[in-house]
């Protein structure tokens, strides 16, 4: 009888949640290269998951693991323009859903249904950047994308420092 036994694995710290994957066999390695989003989501799944273990171990409460796969994401990468725009959306995303807990905001809804989307779950849109065109052209963040950088990443970081201070 013929055996294929592959090993590989994930290497983890549990305070910063931060994961890397490893491996040497030749099908792990052409998996990792044929799905790097997926490799790349599943160590921020397994960091937050392992965080979440240690986080619950040494105060007995535990951050929201929506919050803190949010956290992670955004903390790996904080500088690309494209990880602060995704972490816009999911702040939003989140928000809602716990504004709306009946609802089931499962993802932004762009072009005029976000606006039909805010006043059915009656959510006040405040402060909402002066001269920015409201969030609907095809394509998604594209009304987003007019945000400086620099203003993002204040949006951002702000949210999360406030999340990081609930744990």
């Amino acid at each position: 009888m013929l055996y294929s036994i592959g090993c590989f694995g994930w290497i983890v710290d549990g305070i910063s949640a931060q994961a890397v994957a490893f491996g040497s066999d030749p099908y792990y390695l052409s998996m990792k290269e044929d799905n790097p989003l997926q490799m790349r989501d599943q160590c921020i799944d397994y960091g937050t998951m392992i965080h979440a273990q240690l986080m619950r171990k040494k105060q007995g409460t535990l951050l929201n693991p929506q919050k803190q796969r949010i956290i992670n994401k955004y903390m790996g990468d904080k500088l690309n323009k494209a990880t602060l725009h995704a972490s816009v959306k999911d702040i939003w995303v989140h928000n809602l859903q716990m504004l709306c807990p009946n609802s089931k905001i499962t993802g932004m809804k762009w072009g005029p249904a976000f606006a039909d989307m805010c006043y059915r779950e009656k959510v006040k849109l405040v402060n909402y950047p002066q001269g920015l065109k409201a969030i609907g052209a095809p394509g998604g963040l594209a009304a987003v994308s007019g945000i400086q950088k620099n203003a993002i990443k204040v949006i951002v970081g702000d949210r999360i420092c406030f999340w990081q201070q609930e744990a």
